[in-house]
């Protein structure tokens, strides 16, 4: 009679479901720790001018159309690479012989040593350049502008011309931060810093003139005055990769 109460009880702990006492339960292996996130901030490190701790503090807004030139360091000498205006936002290629800048929608590229300026693509939405990767010599930081004016950043492939868009959050200070950095004039390249600042002068009449230019300060150095604008406005700076040339923006009176 116990034997067959016995059997009765484990079929109903088995219909059940219930496990015996002394069962062991299954163990699961730990989950693994989500990979972690990069920062926009480090993710654009990697291209041309970006500083590692962006300004705050806004220069001039200088984002007139003019002339490309270039200032040649150490020699202090300064020279035209276009003849004719319209251009905006010029920024050395990785291997640093060619500009690259914007025409109304358009992107060319000039040789450094002088020539006829080569048209890659027309794309409307991008409002300036930044810089090129250093890892990835095709891909071009840019940012955009949306038809309501909302700003965007993406890196650009100068082999297709597509557009990357490059993701950012418009609830963090650290994100809208270094977007303000990307929209100002402000590069940091190392030791290095060229940016925007105002210069003041006298005219002819003895009344004060202010007009922008372009300075190139080094770590415990002097700010220069690399472009030696004074009777227009000069900026949108942008250093060669070598560190011999800046190449800038003489504005249309």
């Amino acid at each position: 009679m116990k034997r067959g109460l016995t059997c009765f009880a484990v079929l109903v702990v088995s219909a059940a479901g219930l496990k015996p006492v002394d069962a062991q339960p299954t163990r699961r292996a730990p989950a693994a720790p989500a990979p972690r996130k990069e920062s926009l901030r480090h993710r654009l490190l990697r291209f041309s001018g970006i500083a590692d701790n962006p300004s705050t503090l806004k220069g001039p807004n200088q984002d007139a159309s003019g002339q490309i030139w270039l200032a040649e360091l150490g020699s202090q000498r300064t020279r035209g690479l276009t003849r004719a205006g319209g251009y905006r936002s010029p920024v050395f290629t990785a291997g640093g012989n060619s500009v690259v800048a914007l025409k109304a929608g358009d992107i060319v590229r000039l040789p450094v040593g002088g020539g006829a300026p080569e048209r890659l693509y027309t794309i409307k939405r991008i409002s300036k350049l930044v810089g090129f990767n250093r890892d990835a010599p095709d891909q071009l930081l840019v940012v955009t502008e949306d038809p309501v004016g909302k700003p965007g950043i993406g890196w650009l492939s100068v082999k297709t011309g597509r557009i990357v868009p490059i993701p950012y959050d418009a609830a963090s200070s650290e994100d809208q931060r270094m977007l303000e950095h990307l929209r100002g004039w402000d590069r940091a390249y190392g030791a290095t810093r060229v940016y925007v600042d105002n210069v003041s002068k006298q005219s002819l009449a003895g009344r004060p003139v202010e007009r922008t230019g372009v300075f190139l300060k080094t770590d415990g150095g002097k700010p220069i005055n690399v472009s030696q604008c004074e009777d227009v406005d000069c900026g949108q700076p942008s250093l060669s990769p070598d560190g011999r040339l800046v190449v800038f923006i003489k504005v249309e009176e």
